[in-house]
C-alpha cells in the first residue's frame, strides 16, 4: 500500500470515529468503550506511521508483529506530571506500554491537540525520528488533523491507562499505519460483539483484527519498512534496543508551549489479579 493511501485511510478512520462519537454523545457523556478503543488505535497509528526503523525494538522470535516505539520521541516533550503518572503505573513495564499509556492520558486530559501542535513545529527533531513521508511530517494533513482534534474537546474520554495489556502492540494500530496487512477492528464490529453478550475488556483492540489477519494469510505479512527479526529470542524487555542508540542522546526539550496546570492525573488501574480472560469475540 502506498504511503499516501495509508495517510488517507488514517484521516478517514479518525473522521469516522469522531463523527460517530459526537453523534452518540452530544451531551458530553463519556465515550463508549468501543469508540474509545477505536480512537486510541487511530491516534497510536498516527505516531507509528513513518517512524524510522532505528526506533523499532528487536523482536523475540515468538513475536508475530513489529515493535515500533515512539516513546523516545514523545517523552522529550512530555510534561513532568504525565511522566510521573506513567512511571507510577505499576502494570506498565515496557516503552511500548509507556507510549500507549501516554496516548490515553493525553486523550483523557484533552491535551492531545496541544502536543500535536508542539511536535509538528519541531521539524529538526521530527526528521531524526520520522521519515519524510510520515504523517507527522505532512504539514497539510497535520493542519486538517488539528481541526479534528478540536472536536475532541467536546467529548469525555476515559481510556484505561494502567493496564498490563498495553505493554505490547495489538494488530489494529499496526494495520492502520501500514506495517502489517489485514482488516482493522471497526466500531460496528465491536458493538455487535458486545450485543452478542461478550463483555469488552478494559482495553484493547482486538482479537477481531487478529482473527481477520489469520483469515487473510497463514502468517503475518510485514511491509518492507519493518525491521528484521532478532537472531536470538528474548523475553519482553523493559527498555528498548535500538540500532542507533546515539540518536537518543538529545537534550531534554521542555514542553513550554503546554499549559502546565491542565495536566490532571487520571488513571483507571486494573488490579494485578483481576486481568480478564478472553473468548474469540473479546478485545
Amino acid at each position: 500500500m502506498e504511503q499516501n493511501e495509508v495517510k488517507i485511510k488514517l484521516m478517514t478512520e479518525l473522521a469516522n470515529v469522531l463523527k460517530q462519537a459526537t453523534f452518540e454523545y452530544p451531551s458530553g457523556d463519556s465515550l463508549s468503550k468501543e469508540s474509545t478503543q477505536i480512537l486510541c488505535n487511530t491516534v497510536e497509528a498516527l505516531f507509528i506511521h513513518g517512524l524510522k526503523t532505528a526506533f523499532f525494538q528487536k523482536k523475540p522470535r515468538s513475536s508475530r508483529y513489529p515493535e515500533p516505539n515512539f516513546w523516545p520521541f514523545v517523552s522529550k516533550y512530555t510534561h513532568k506530571a504525565v511522566l510521573d503518572q506513567i512511571a507510577t503505573s505499576n502494570q506498565i513495564k515496557t516503552e511500548i506500554g509507556k507510549s500507549r499509556a501516554w496516548v490515553r492520558i493525553l486523550l483523557n486530559e484533552n491535551t492531545i491537540e496541544n502536543y500535536l501542535n508542539l511536535l509538528s513545529r519541531n521539524n529538526i527533531t521530527l526528521s531524526k525520528f520520522y521519515e519524510k513521508w510520515a504523517f507527522l511530517r505532512d504539514t497539510e494533513r497535520m493542519n486538517v488533523l488539528s481541526g479534528y482534534m478540536k472536536g475532541l474537546a467536546r467529548l469525555t474520554v476515559e481510556a484505561p491507562v494502567n493496564s498490563f495489556f498495553l505493554n505490547t502492540w495489538t494488530p489494529t494500530p499496526l494495520i492502520l499505519s501500514g506495517l502489517i496487512t489485514g482488516e482493522p477492528a471497526r466500531l460496528k464490529q465491536l458493538i455487535k460483539c458486545r450485543c452478542r453478550g461478550s463483555a469488552l475488556s478494559v482495553l484493547e483492540d482486538t482479537e477481531l483484527a487478529e482473527n481477520a489477519l489469520h483469515s487473510l494469510c497463514s502468517s503475518t505479512e510485514i511491509s518492507s519498512s519493518c525491521v528484521e527479526d532478532s537472531d536470538t529470542g528474548r523475553e519482553v524487555d523493559v527498555a528498548s534496543v535500538y540500532s542507533h542508540p546515539s540518536m537518543l542522546d538529545e537534550e531534554y526539550i521542555h514542553p513550554s508551549a503546554l499549559n502546565s496546570t491542565s495536566s490532571t492525573i487520571l488513571s483507571n488501574p486494573v488490579p494485578e489479579d483481576g486481568i480478564p480472560s478472553y473468548d474469540s469475540c473479546q478485545v
